[in-house]
């Protein structure tokens, strides 16, 4: 591994807060190269920058328990099938570009195709789209702590979001919350954890863009076959099989006792 990436940390759709750590996938194949050069166009300015020969995964905490289907039927309140139809990026703070290294987020709105599940508690239908803060890119942090250096970042175990793709999703209302550190946030919906985000392309569970890189049916299978024996997952479990297969499994689910969110602080939900 060429570098050692700092820690930082930033809000994103699955996870509460999640760390930077040093992973760097390498861009071996074509498909993955591919993908790199499309979402570097899409930066914008940032296409002019230099890019690593990676993608930096970020690890952490999830919101919920997410990896089985009795997580899902226990915290989710629908289950959908979306697609990606605009990104926009989130320009990093002033601060960060004082420092010269920081995040560049991506605001993603999601198309909902279909609704598979829906919990009989839901107190919110659901959307027929929907925003969600996505990974993007950490600038800086390079060589001499060069800041032109832009790598694409994508989180551990679970999809990137990026527009040409399809996934099924596992979504929560969250209320507004009043009297954060960070002020008033607004209602939106949420995932569960790195767990409740599955690639769905050609209506096949695991196909698609996972981690940034886009795997296929068959690569897809082996990576759950190899995962199976010690990672019992939702993603395991279904790679290969269509959404039916899922609603069944959801259907049959009994939810677990609730754990808390761990990232929800003690505030007043805004009446």
């Amino acid at each position: 591994m060429g570098r050692t990436a700092r820690i930082v940390t930033a809000v994103v759709g699955t996870a509460a807060t999640l760390a930077l750590a040093a992973t760097v996938i390498s861009l071996d194949s074509d498909e993955a190269k591919a993908g790199a050069r499309q979402e570097q166009s899409a930066a914008g300015n940032a296409d002019k920058a230099s890019h690593s020969s990676g993608i930096l995964l970020a690890h952490g905490a999830d919101r919920h328990p997410s990896e089985t289907a009795a997580d899902w039927v226990t915290y989710a309140d629908h289950v959908v099938e979306v697609t990606p139809v605009t990104e926009t990026r989130i320009e990093p703070d002033q601060e960060a570009v004082d420092r010269g290294e920081g995040l560049i987020l991506r605001d993603v709105k999601l198309r909902v195709d279909r609704v598979l599940w829906s919990s009989e508690e839901a107190t919110e239908t659901a959307p027929q789209t929907f925003n969600w803060t996505a990974h993007g890119w950490m600038f800086g942090g390079g060589e001499d702590d060069d800041s032109s250096v832009v790598t694409e970042m994508a989180g551990e175990g679970e999809p990137r979001m990026e527009l040409g793709h399809h996934y099924i999703m596992a979504i929560e209302w969250q209320e507004p919350r009043c009297g954060t550190d960070d002020g008033d946030i607004p209602g939106q919906w949420r995932g569960l954890g790195s767990g409740s985000s599955l690639p769905y392309d050609a209506s096949t569970i695991g196909q698609g863009e996972f981690e940034g890189t886009v795997r296929s049916a068959d690569a897809a299978r082996a990576a759950a076959a190899e995962g199976a024996a010690s990672d019992s997952t939702v993603l395991n479990e279904f790679t290969g099989g269509d959404a039916s297969d899922l609603v069944d499994e959801l259907t049959r689910a009994e939810p677990v006792p609730e754990e808390p969110d761990p990232s929800a602080p003690p505030v007043e939900v805004c009446g």
